[in-house]
């Protein structure tokens, strides 16, 4: 059997407050990886798609790079999971690198 894809969509919040726009994030069930969704506006829109039999009823977990969602699912064929809310712990702030002087003869 091959399994039709799942839709999880809704808002994203890393800490309280939601990601910059272009965060990516993804979903992993045990070695499946699905392609990477941008975050915009607070919103996302994630396809999680493994096609094998192997996958159904199996958890599924967020990520934004190699931070974990709070929420997991358990993976259902052929799914929309509509208004699914992603809270990841709160983004470190990155940090200002100055400018390297450049020396001219």
């Amino acid at each position: 059997m091959i399994l039709a894809p799942t839709f999880y969509e809704g808002r994203v919040r890393a800490g309280s407050i939601p990601p910059p726009d272009g965060t990516l994030i993804y979903a992993v069930i045990d070695d499946y990886v699905t392609v990477e969704a941008s975050v915009f506006g607070g919103q996302y829109f994630l396809t999680v798609d493994p096609l094998l039999e192997k996958y159904d009823g199996q958890i599924v977990e967020f990520f934004i790079g190699d931070m974990k969602a709070i929420q997991s699912d358990m993976f259902a064929n052929g799914e929309h999971r509509d208004d699914f809310l992603f809270v990841f712990p709160g983004l470190p702030t990155p940090t200002p690198v100055p400018p390297t002087p450049t020396v001219t003869s």
